[in-house]
Parts: C-alpha cells; sequence; structure tokens
C-alpha cells in the first residue's frame, strides 16, 4: 500500500510514491507497466490535511481518504529485532505491531536491527549532530519524504549503531557538532570561521602547480570574514594569481551574535577585496539572472581570483524569518514550518504564473 499526504488539494511527493509503488509492483507481483498515481487520486475536495491510502498489487484495488492525525512522540524506547523485514510498505504491520507492543509506557519504539538504527514503528528518522541530519543509511522501509530530503541534500545517510548514541555532541564521535577528518566521508576538518576558504587556496594552488582546468568554489559570511584567517587567505591568492579560485560572500548584514553593524562591520566589503588584489563582482543573490550573469563573468577573469559579494535577505520569502537573526541555527516547531512553506508555495505558484 502507499499513505499518501494531500492538503490543500494537493497530492505531496507524488514522484516518490509512484516509484516505490512501481518497484513493488515490479519485486512483488511481476508487472511491467508503470502506474502512475495522479490517476486514482483526487485531492481537489481535500483541503485539510488528508490521508490518501492506496491498496494495489498488479493493479490499484483500493483508495480511500481519512483525516490525518499526528501522533504525539515525546518518548521512544529502544527495541531489537534482528529479524524484522519490512522492505515493502504493506496492509500487513504483524511484525511492527509486535514490536509496538514493547513500548512500555513510552510514545513508539525505535527498532535497532543488527546493531544499527532503523526506523520508528510509524516512521523514518534523522538525528541531528549541530551541523547536518543524519538518517539511518538501511532503515526498515524507505519513505518518500526521507529519499525526498536526501535528494534534496537536507539530510545524510549513514549508519548509526545504538552504542554511538550516547556520543550525540560529544567531542571525537562522528556525532559531534563539526565536521572532523576523522569521520569517514570527511575530507577536512571545519568549524572555525576562515578555514575554508583558507582550504579553498590550498586546492586552487595545487590545481595551479597540476595544471588542472578546475576551479575551487568557497562560501563565507559576511560576519565569517571579521577572521583575520579570511584575509590571510585573501592576500595569499593574490599573491599566487589563483584566478582559478572564486569565493562567494552571502552579505546579508546579520551573523550569530546580531548586526553586522553592531558586532564588528567588516564593511564596505566589496571595497576590501579589491584592495586585496580581487575582481571584485556584485549581485542580487535572490536575482537567478545576476546569479547566472556572475557566474559566467568570474569564469573570464585572468590572473585574479574572483569574489562575488552577493547580498541576501536571511530568511528570504517566510515573513516571520526575514531578517531576523534568531533563525541562525534553529529549526522551526510545525505550526512555523507549515506557515513557512504555506508562504513559499504561494510564492513559487505566483513566479509560475
Amino acid at each position: 500500500m502507499e499513505t499518501i499526504r494531500i492538503e490543500k488539494g494537493r497530492i505531496h511527493n507524488l514522484p516518490y510514491h509512484n516509484a516505490r509503488m512501481n518497484r513493488t509492483r515490479r519485486e512483488l507481483f511481476g508487472a511491467r507497466e508503470e502506474i502512475d498515481l495522479a490517476g486514482y487520486i483526487h485531492p481537489g475536495p481535500h483541503q485539510e490535511r488528508t490521508k490518501c491510502r492506496v491498496e494495489y498489487t498488479c493493479e490499484v484495488l483500493k483508495v480511500e481518504y481519512v483525516p490525518y492525525r499526528m501522533r504525539p512522540v515525546h518518548s521512544l524506547r529502544l527495541v531489537t529485532c534482528d529479524e524484522i523485514d519490512y522492505s515493502y510498505k504493506s496492509t500487513d504491520r504483524q511484525c511492527l505491531n509486535d514490536l509496538f507492543a514493547q513500548r512500555g509506557g513510552h510514545d513508539d519504539i525505535l527498532i535497532i536491527r543488527d546493531g544499527l538504527l532503523t526506523d520508528t514503528s510509524i516512521c523514518n528518522v534523522a538525528l541531528w549532530n549541530g551541523t547536518s541530519w543524519i538518517t539511518p543509511a538501511r532503515p526498515l522501509l524507505c519513505g518518500t519524504m526521507r529519499a525526498y530530503l536526501l535528494d534534496k541534500g537536507l539530510v545524510q545517510a549513514g549508519d548509526i549503531p545504538v552504542e554511538d548514541l550516547p556520543t550525540l555532541r560529544h567531542l571525537g564521535s562522528y556525532l559531534q557538532g563539526h565536521p572532523c577528518i576523522h569521520i569517514p566521508g570527511v575530507d577536512m576538518s571545519s568549524g572555525s570561521l576562515g578555514q575554508g576558504i583558507s582550504a579553498a587556496c590550498g586546492m586552487a594552488l595545487a590545481g595551479k602547480m597540476d595544471n588542472a582546468a578546475y576551479k575551487v568554489y568557497t562560501i563565507l559570511g559576511d560576519g565569517e570574514i571579521e577572521e583575520g584567517q579570511v584575509w590571510e587567505a585573501a592576500m595569499f591568492a593574490n599573491q599566487y594569481h589563483l584566478d582559478n579560485l572564486v569565493a562567494i560572500v552571502d552579505n546579508n548584514g546579520l551573523q550569530i551574535d546580531g548586526k553586522l553593524s553592531e558586532v564588528c562591520s567588516p564593511e564596505p566589503i566589496p571595497e576590501k577585496f579589491e584592495a586585496f588584489g580581487w575582481h571584485v563582482i556584485r549581485m542580487d543573490a535572490h536575482d537567478f539572472d545576476a546569479i547566472d550573469a556572475a557566474m559566467q563573468e568570474a569564469e573570464t577573469i585572468v590572473g585574479k581570483p574572483v569574489a562575488i559579494i552577493q547580498k541576501s535577505v536571511k530568511g528570504k520569502g517566510v515573513s516571520f524569518m526575514e531578517n531576523q537573526v534568531g533563525w541562525h541555527g534553529k529549526a522551526p516547531n510545525q505550526a512555523e514550518y507549515e506557515q513557512a512553506m504555506a508562504e513559499l508555495t504561494a510564492q513559487l505558484k505566483e513566479l509560475e504564473g
């Protein structure tokens, strides 16, 4: 089966539901022709959040609509089961129900298989390590929202052994707050301001020495460039004529401690980079044509590193987030998320005409 969210007359994540359903139809039922659920689901009448339940074998058997009710989850009990197999979303949830019965006084369970975190009884999970969301690489069921977030780069997949849970946000753990080179898949340690552009200079110089054709791109915050290491790197890039280096400075006037002008302003930013021998391009970060033009211009510059200073609005498009420093590293709650998505969706529809 597939259970699909409908809200304001719109089907959510339909391509991912289609892909999972058709994979199941091929692997379990030998179906060859693909089905598009858009031909079976009628979202128009459903303005409130609704769960659409689709049962199928080779063909769609039943489509029903029920009000969506979110189950509050405040605590999870770890439950181990190495034999469980729920690779396909099925109407038969007995294996999950048997484990759910072990929850005791908790709201749900977190299932451990072969020593690794997988899912709760109802959904995939992700852990926040201070800089990124990590979702188990081997879930019981590959959820559609999980697939969407992975495709967008908003979460990363990785094995999470159960014994590692207590190390979340602890130094030395791969679940610590900042990326570190001892973590598999991380190429350099980072976290301290200025390290990104310094490493980028090294990469660009290596490209020059190897006569390689690649360019190196690095992104800095306008608060970050208060760090002296940034300007050491800027001198270095000019000294060695690193025209294969492009630094993009996000200039929104805010940093973690407040307004740039009230903390330690690095303005005027364009003139500073020009004084350090860089070719400077000014750009509106919310204008896609301007972004394209800036990138095209950066490709043509010879003999100098390039700094693109992009003027931006923090939280652009979400009324309660715009120009608010408090959203530097905070996640929205459910109500805030829904308001933000409604505002962004309305703007997208206006842009699409």
